[in-house]
């Protein structure tokens, strides 16, 4: 007996698959990732990390076999790759354990619909190479402090 391909497809994507589109990130083709049916709990985390991680492998070996221009290049497009920007919004917002502590802005981005705008924003900057952009001054916040502030 022949297997179809649904046999093949673990549970948690065959609500992917169903899906009208099931690409791991929004775009249409022409680079439009501001789509009305995207939202963050749609994205396929695996085929994401997959990228950037091949991304990361490309940079190393170009790196080991001396070809520096072309590792330069590859770093430039793992800066401006949307893969990579959804994965750092999500590390820093909802896997790291400090996700919960406000930045130097004093904001924090807890739900999905937060994360999305926060992601487009980064892609945005992304997209245009980073013009403009100025990264703010890190901060260091102790524990004790802040919670002796909000009198926990």
């Amino acid at each position: 007996m022949i297997n179809t391909r649904d046999d093949f497809i673990a549970d948690w994507n065959k609500n992917a698959m169903a899906r009208p589109y099931s690409a791991p990130l929004p775009d249409n083709g022409r680079g439009d990732y501001r789509l009305p049916y995207w939202d963050w709990s749609s994205l396929i985390w695996k085929k994401i990390k997959r990228r950037v991680f091949n991304l990361q492998k490309r940079i190393y070996k170009a790196t080991k076999e001396g070809h520096f221009k072309k590792a330069r290049s590859l770093t430039k497009l793992l800066n401006r790759s949307r893969c990579a920007v959804l994965l750092g919004v999500r590390k820093v917002t909802q896997d790291n354990r400090g996700a919960k502590t406000p930045g130097i802005d004093g904001r924090r981005a807890r739900t999905p619909e937060a994360r999305k705008r926060l992601a487009e924003r980064l892609m945005d900057w992304a997209q245009q190479t980073w013009n403009g952009y100025k990264a703010k001054p890190t901060k260091r916040v102790f524990i004790k402090e802040w919670l002796a502030k909000r009198g926990l």
